[in-house]
């Protein structure tokens, strides 16, 4: 079985979901090369397209490949259909609740696969079903925290929808903290506007750059991201392997995952949505303190192996025969 897989080779989070599929099966891959960030080093035989890949190219990777999967979108369009010419599976993971199901292509799509939404009712596909992203508990180095929380780390990304990753909300937290026992660490991949407002805050620490991803989590006790909405949240996946204790919003993506002392509460402003298949969350600033306090006081030795355990739940020894069920049924 040969999954071809149109992707990204940069370590964004459509770059990352590449890497981990390809680390784990056996993978044709088309890589958007025009992209900032495209490691040329990171997979064999890639096929590296100077735009966005063409229908020859699509064509030649349904001709040697069994299925395609694509992340959040095919790049080309076209790609669904040119596979199912080929009578081959398509499956397209969906990253967000915001998937929309007006768009023509998405009705060459086999199966739609939500990996944030356990209940599935936000979204309006069909052909959907439930699947976590697998956590790589294998490249990502357990670091043992120990002591009591004073090293905050959030990883601002690039910065996404409507602020997803909620970097406005840590900035808003630390103007609300007033002691001065704690550190907190912005890191993102490019420049925007909250680097520049804050430098005056001697707590808070800010790095813009692509990241050193094997080393991204080494620093910190606790990881606060308060996400805005639902959808995939590859950081904390890759926080709590680290052995991060994360810290962060009260959505229904961590149900049954995330402990609910972890978890802050949201409220949902009527006026803040996008079309009828997502809603922006305010992060309640109050009940952030509260949470943070109760972080301080607990065992942080304690709390780092729990987060390990947690994401040992949706480690690739766990999720990759499920995947591969998935796919064996498609075929």
């Amino acid at each position: 079985m040969v999954i071809g897989i149109i992707g990204l080779s940069n370590e964004s989070g459509l770059g990352r979901l590449a890497d981990d599929f390809y680390n784990h099966f056996d993978c044709n891959i088309l890589v958007l090369n025009h992209i900032k960030g495209q490691d040329k080093t990171k997979f064999k035989n890639a096929v590296y397209c100077t735009g966005i890949p063409t229908n020859e190219e699509i064509t030649a990777l349904a001709r040697e490949s069994d299925l395609l999967l694509t992340f959040e979108t095919p790049f080309n369009p076209n790609a669904y259909s040119i596979f199912k010419q080929f009578k081959k599976p398509t499956i397209c993971v969906t990253m967000y609740e915001c998937m929309q199901d007006n768009q023509w292509f998405w009705k060459d799509v086999d199966v739609f696969i939500s990996c944030s939404l356990p209940d599935l009712q936000e979204i309006s596909l069909k052909n959907k079903i439930y699947l976590p992203i697998p956590i790589d508990t294998e490249r990502i180095k357990f670091i043992e925290r120990s002591g009591k929380i004073r090293k905050i780390l959030h990883n601002a990304g690039y910065m996404g929808f409507q602020g997803r990753n909620g970097t406005t909300e840590v900035i808003k937290f630390m103007r609300r903290y007033i002691n001065d026992d704690i550190e907190l660490k912005i890191r993102g991949q490019e420049e925007h506007n909250l680097f520049a407002y804050d430098k005056s805050d001697k707590r808070i620490t800010l790095e813009a750059g692509e990241i050193d991803f094997d080393n991204l989590y080494s620093w910190g006790d606790l990881f606060f991201f308060p996400c805005r909405f639902n959808g995939l949240c590859l950081p904390i996946q890759e926080a709590l392997a680290s052995g991060l204790p994360v810290m962060t919003s009260d959505l229904i993506a961590w149900t049954g995952l995330i402990p609910k002392e972890w978890q802050i509460k949201t409220i949902t402003p009527n006026n803040i949505s996008y079309g009828k298949f997502i809603e922006v969350r305010k992060i309640d600033i109050d009940d952030a303190l509260v949470k943070f306090e109760w972080f301080k006081n607990q065992d942080l030795k304690k709390l780092s192996h729990q987060a390990r355990e947690i994401a040992e739940k949706r480690s690739w020894e766990v999720m990759k025969p499920k995947y591969e069920k998935l796919f064996k049924i498609l075929l």
